[in-house]
């Protein structure tokens, strides 16, 4: 006779097993419903041979609808793909988008990491600095050949408010401040890129022109002090007295308390927030200037 307790136990046992067995076949139906691209099988089997045309890395992106995100080996065969080519980046990034993600997310959850990919692979020893500069610039060069896709997904959006964004001269990647930009440009924003020049240059840059907000992007411990002073000297001059300041970066997610110490207004850890902050402190700062030129004095 089986007991209670050796029939509870067995529910334990087999209750688990049965779930997993059940989701595991609706998956593969749903993997099977679909058809993958040719490359990204090839690339798939040169990253991990056990996975086939039916495994669930081929249409992952089918599951967007279902709000998840990108798998490691999907993110594995984007690099893989920009190391080889600009065209097979596009390939990759077109077919995500056919298969239900928006321009957005492509961006922010798939190139993102694809980027941060290529630099693992370098601190690992399987890529040289030659290629991973090689794989960022067809990533780049990718998002160059879809801007006005990304740029018309928003919708027209009249230019308001206007960022300069500075890349210092020893980063040799521009990948992470393109992307920026495209994301200010595409809420609304007028976008000047130019790399860092000294304090005396860039001040007198911004006493001819007019901007909201000045942005950085810090990729080295080394360039805390300087663009903490940057800021300092600056601030005040030009002809926006409240111009507003932000500091991005890959540093910003390794060491954001050594990041927030450069004493920028804010500081943003991706595109999208680095817009939707600067929207906030902008607004901000503008009311508040309104609130003291309507107080009375005296």
């Amino acid at each position: 006779m089986i007991t209670d307790c050796q029939f509870s136990l067995t529910l334990l046992v087999l209750f688990p097993i049965w779930l997993y067995l059940r989701c595991l076949s609706r998956w593969q139906g749903f993997v099977q419903s679909r058809k993958a691209c040719p490359f990204l099988q090839g690339f798939a089997e040169m990253i991990s041979p056990e996975f086939h045309t039916d495994s669930a890395f081929l249409v992952a992106p089918c599951a967007a609808s279902y709000g998840l995100v990108f798998t490691p080996i999907q993110i594995a065969t984007l690099s893989r793909a920009a190391c080889e080519s600009e065209a097979l980046a596009l390939d990759c990034l077109h077919a995500w988008y056919d298969q239900g993600w928006s321009w957005s997310d492509i961006y922010l959850e798939g190139v993102t990491h694809a980027a941060r990919t290529l630099g693992d692979w370098w601190l690992q020893d399987r890529l040289s600095f030659v290629e991973v500069t090689i794989g960022l610039s067809h990533l780049q060069n990718a998002l160059g050949s879809l801007s006005p896709k990304f740029l018309a997904s928003a919708g027209q959006a009249e230019a308001h408010d206007r960022v300069l964004l500075l890349v210092y001269r020893p980063s040799q990647h521009s990948l992470g401040m393109f992307m920026v930009a495209e994301f200010f440009r595409r809420a609304g924003w007028r976008v000047d890129e130019i790399q860092t020049i000294n304090a005396h240059n860039l001040q007198k840059h911004l006493e001819a022109h007019w901007y909201d907000l000045m942005g950085f992007s810090v990729s080295q411990v080394e360039q805390v002090s300087s663009t903490q002073l940057l800021i300092r000297a600056l601030r005040g001059r030009g002809l926006n007295a409240e111009l507003q300041t932000m500091v991005g970066g890959s540093l910003a997610l390794t060491d954001f308390e050594a990041v927030q110490k450069i004493g920028a207004s804010f500081v943003a850890l991706d595109a999208q927030s680095a817009v939707n902050m600067a929207n906030a402190v902008v607004q901000s700062s503008y009311k508040a200037q309104c609130q003291l030129q309507l107080t009375p004095t005296g």
